[in-house]
C-alpha cells in the first residue's frame, strides 16, 4: 500500500482514498474481496476521494462488480475526476451504478 492510499471497509461499503497505484492492486484487491464476503447487498465503492487510479486498479472494481452481479446483488460506484473517466473508459456502468458524489440516503 502506497504511503498516500486508505482503505475502510463499514458495512457495506469500501471507501477508498487517496492515490491508488500499482502498490495498491493487491490491498485493493483484498478489500474487495472482503467486502464481498459480507454478502451485504449492494456493494458501495466510494471512490470519490480518489485522486489517481492507476489504470491496473481498476480491473478489481470490474471483477466485484461482475461476481456480484452473478450472485444476484447490485454494485455502486461513486467516482468523479480521473477516476471517473477510466470507468467510463473500461465500461464499468455495464455492471455497475455509477454515482458521481455520494448519496445521504445510501447505507
Amino acid at each position: 500500500m502506497t504511503p498516500g492510499s486508505h482503505f475502510r471497509i463499514d458495512g457495506n461499503t469500501l471507501t477508498v482514498s487517496g492515490e491508488l497505484c500499482y502498490e495498491d492492486e493487491k490491498t485493493l484487491e483484498k478489500a474487495l474481496h472482503q467486502l464481498s464476503r459480507a454478502g451485504v447487498a449492494p456493494l458501495v465503492v466510494d471512490l470519490s476521494d480518489v485522486r489517481f487510479m492507476a489504470s491496473s486498479c481498476i480491473r478489481y472494481v470490474v471483477e466485484a462488480a461482475i461476481d456480484a452481479k452473478k450472485a444476484g446483488r447490485d454494485t455502486r460506484v461513486v467516482a468523479g475526476g480521473q477516476v471517473l473517466r477510466l470507468i467510463h473508459t473500461v465500461q464499468l456502468d455495464r455492471f455497475a451504478e455509477i454515482q458521481t458524489s455520494r448519496d445521504p440516503r445510501l447505507p
